[in-house]
């Protein structure tokens, strides 16, 4: 007779939530399904539409609320400082790079700039 292992079973990490079956936030899921189509699959391009998305489930009590930044999104601060951190070669570049006499001067620098980030 084969014997049958008692399995242990394990509650999600995040819980359990409901659907939605009003479709009270299909608005801002389509929105984000539709950008992540146009993107190639890239969630950090619609990260906005996302992160819209779960507040939406969050205002009407679909998902337990939570602060974003444990689902991942970062803060108004640290994305700003994100943006100015990617900006700071092309200023760089140009403050060392040849004086700008002629716009081929600039436009070196600035890509030199675009290549150095990827």
């Amino acid at each position: 007779t084969p014997s049958h292992r008692a399995s242990t079973s394990y509650a999600p990490e995040r819980g359990v939530f409901p659907l939605d079956h009003f479709h009270e936030c299909d608005a801002s899921k389509t929105r984000y399904l539709e950008c992540l189509a146009r993107r190639e699959r890239d969630a950090t391009a619609c990260a906005t539409l996302s992160k819209a998305y779960l507040e939406c489930r969050m205002a009407r009590e679909l998902m337990a609320r939570e602060d974003l930044t444990q689902l991942g999104f970062r803060s108004e601060h640290a994305r700003s400082s994100a943006a100015r951190a990617r900006r700071a070669p092309v200023v760089r570049a140009w403050i060392y790079s040849k004086p700008f006499g002629s716009r081929s001067a600039r436009e070196r620098a600035m890509a030199r700039a675009r290549r150095r980030r990827r």
